[in-house]
């Protein structure tokens, strides 16, 4: 009989600790653009364009949340994007520091907070480069570089 009274127990913890987890990843990911939401720089020939976005309610163990992060860029792609020898989306997690009133001291930069930057995604010429992870300021998804990446001297 008590066999059967902890097996029920841990049946009901497992399905209640199942039903949080399922719960807390039904967050949707609120994307809004950080200001300034566009930069360029560079000549005509080096012309590099990024994107800033702050992202709500990310979770770094979501593998959704990355596809998700993934796809937004795509769908969100500049015209003229192609003409960039490097266009960049790039997106910060909300935090204290960068939330949706990040602007109000003008004098901060939203380079400065890598910290909270939590992914990338690239584009060299028009051709997709790469996706690039951050943790803590860190590159999670480092990888070496491709041959045809690497210029000859």
């Amino acid at each position: 009989m008590k066999g059967i009274i902890k097996f029920q127990l841990v049946i009901c913890t497992l399905l209640v600790a199942a039903s949080i987890k399922c719960s807390y990843e039904r967050k949707p990911l609120e994307i809004i653009p950080l200001s300034p939401f566009r930069k360029e720089q560079g000549s005509d020939s080096t012309i590099q364009r990024l994107k800033y976005y702050l992202v709500r309610n990310f979770d770094d163990l979501s593998p959704h949340h990355a596809d998700s992060l993934k796809a937004f860029a795509f769908k969100n792609l500049d015209s003229g994007y192609e003409v960039c020898n490097m266009y960049s989306i790039i997106f910060y997690k909300e935090t204290e520091v960068t939330n949706s009133k990040f602007r109000e001291n003008e004098s901060d930069l939203i380079e400065w907070h890598g910290d909270d930057r939590i992914f990338v995604v690239y584009w060299r010429y028009g051709k997709f480069a790469d996706v690039l992870h951050f943790k803590n300021g860190e590159i999670t998804n480092a990888s070496a570089p491709r041959i045809e990446d690497v210029k000859k001297d």
